[in-house]
């Protein structure tokens, strides 16, 4: 068997970087040439899709040969099932970012070729929750949140604009589902001010997500937010020069005074590397990027201490220091990351 399978994806290698790039020079007709990919998809990547516990984590000469196909116009029939199968899976999800990664332009591919599946996947999102008392609610708000994360790798799979028509539909959707929301990012934060998360409380992700969630949204800077992030961090100079009688008002600011005066954690250090006052815009490439990328998962709430205590000055200074300029590729990457969790 150890011997068959160098074997086998020697065959699939060829058939992904042989056969198909030339499928249409010695096959001209396009019912011919669908005949055949509906071979190749039916033998060897059916049976290599089927039964994983992770469904994009395809061997790499099947997904080869799928991105292959994925370059022939009249091979979508073939592969549009399997590959819209993958994607409503419920597991799709548990696979980390490099793997998702190269399934984004085959993503592409499917979505401008068959119209109809956007506003498909936008009427599985938008659906009412069900009237029935015995529907399960928890299961609705898994499924719905399942469709929002699938959606959101559509958009992301897409190039930049590629879905600017779509836009004022997919927030027309997005308002009515938040609009029912019970925890909007600023009620989580007010309600930590008050109460604290304990250790190894289920409610430290939530402050987590909610914190990447503004950690992104002071690195993008939009309009609609800044008349808004007064709120949450100092921006004015006072982020820097405290004045004597300084009193935090924003809720990081609040947060790092209240979390700080915790005692210390015996355990080790906290877990978020953030630039220190003595880092220069060079040491950071003049470019603002994410403080959080790297964070995934938190024990206990001094784990944000370093961003509760250095947000405000960051995003001040970097304003400035980056002329406007946004690390993009950091910037996806920590999307593409917190989509893809791998659990």
């Amino acid at each position: 068997m150890a011997e068959i399978l160098p074997l086998l994806d020697k065959i699939n290698n060829f058939v992904a970087f042989s056969v198909l790039p030339n499928l249409r020079k010695f096959l001209v007709d396009n019912d011919k040439i669908l005949s055949a990919c509906n071979n190749i998809i039916y033998y060897v990547v059916n049976p290599a899709m089927r039964g994983r516990t992770r469904p994009l984590d395809l061997d790499p000469p099947v997904l080869a040969i799928i991105q292959a196909m994925a370059k022939i116009p009249s091979a979508i029939k073939a592969w549009k099932t399997p590959v819209s199968e993958l994607l409503n899976d419920s597991r799709l999800f548990n696979c980390i970012a490099c793997v998702a990664e190269p399934w984004t332009p085959i993503v592409k591919v499917l979505f401008d070729a068959d119209k109809a599946a956007f506003p498909e996947l936008l009427s599985k999102v938008a659906t009412a929750p069900s009237a029935n008392i015995f529907t399960n609610r928890e299961y609705e708000m898994l499924l719905r949140s399942l469709n929002v994360r699938r959606l959101s790798f559509i958009l992301f799979s897409g190039e930049k604009n590629h879905f600017l028509t779509q836009l004022p539909t997919i927030q027309e959707k997005l308002v009515d589902i938040f609009r029912n929301v019970t925890a909007p990012i600023y009620r989580i934060f007010e309600q930590t001010v008050t109460a604290l998360p304990v250790d190894g409380s289920e409610d430290l992700q939530l402050v987590l997500a909610a914190s990447k969630c503004l950690d992104l949204l002071l690195v993008l800077q939009t309009e609609e937010f800044q008349i808004h992030q007064w709120i949450f961090v100092t921006d004015t100079v006072d982020a820097i020069y405290r004045p004597d009688n300084w009193f935090p008002e924003a809720m990081m600011d609040q947060l790092a005074e209240i979390a700080g005066a915790l005692p210390v954690d015996q355990d080790g250090a906290n877990g978020v590397m953030v630039p220190n006052s003595s880092t220069t815009s060079t040491d950071q490439h003049s470019l603002r990027r994410p403080m959080l990328n790297s964070l995934r998962q938190i024990e206990s709430i001094r784990d944000l201490i370093p961003f509760f205590s250095n947000v405000s000055i960051t995003s001040y200074e970097s304003v400035y220091a980056s002329g406007g300029n946004v690390d993009w590729e950091a910037v996806e990457q920590g999307i593409l990351d917190d989509m893809f969790d791998g659990r």
